[in-house]
């Protein structure tokens, strides 16, 4: 019996490494950097954009020494699907006065993975250029995202099954109802 919990132990890492191997990564709230420069991106209302919607796309930069502000870059953002920019937009400060927050107003055409990518060029000389990318999953029109052939469904579904059927047949032995009688029991 313990050869079939170590199995099925290994069988279920063997299955959750391959579910998420095979599902597209997203990011909303997620740290990018580069050359020195971060942003946290949020997409409004709820980081899940829907195709052919118009969403708000926030960012908030900071630097590595403090005091970023974007009078000192013209940021452009562009939807890239499939190595194909889809759309690109400037990047303009939330309110006036800002110096961290920026937000501008995407269209994704369809659904499915896109890449963000915030490019931000200098307008002064003393500050660097950055490039930041995010990957965020859009949903159709009716609001929920590409299925799959439903394979996964079908093995989680198979392997709940099988531990589930382990379950019973070992609370059945315990209560030794269904036992074979061993030579020391009395014929009965």
């Amino acid at each position: 019996m313990a050869y079939v919990k170590r199995f099925g132990a290994a069988l279920l890492l063997l299955v959750l490494v391959a579910v998420s191997s095979f599902t597209a990564s997203a990011s909303a709230h997620v740290l990018e950097s580069d050359n020195g420069v971060s942003a946290i991106l949020h997409i409004k209302p709820d980081d899940h954009p829907v195709a052919s919607k118009p969403v708000p796309v926030n960012f908030l930069f900071s630097n590595d020494v403090g005091g970023f502000s974007l009078n000192h870059y013209d940021v452009q953002l562009s939807l890239i699907q499939d190595g194909a920019v889809k759309f690109s937009t400037a990047v303009k400060p939330l309110f006036f006065g800002s110096a961290t927050e920026a937000e501008t107003t995407a269209t994704f055409p369809t659904a499915g993975v896109y890449t963000l990518r915030a490019t931000g060029k200098p307008s002064e000389s003393n500050v660097p250029a950055f490039t930041l990318d995010y990957d965020v999953r859009v949903a159709d029109a009716a609001g929920s995202t590409t299925k799959g052939d439903g394979g996964t469904t079908a093995l989680l579904s198979g392997f709940s099954l099988i531990l589930i059927i382990m379950a019973a047949v070992k609370t059945i032995q315990k209560g030794g109802k269904y036992q074979l009688p061993t030579k020391a029991d009395p014929k009965v």
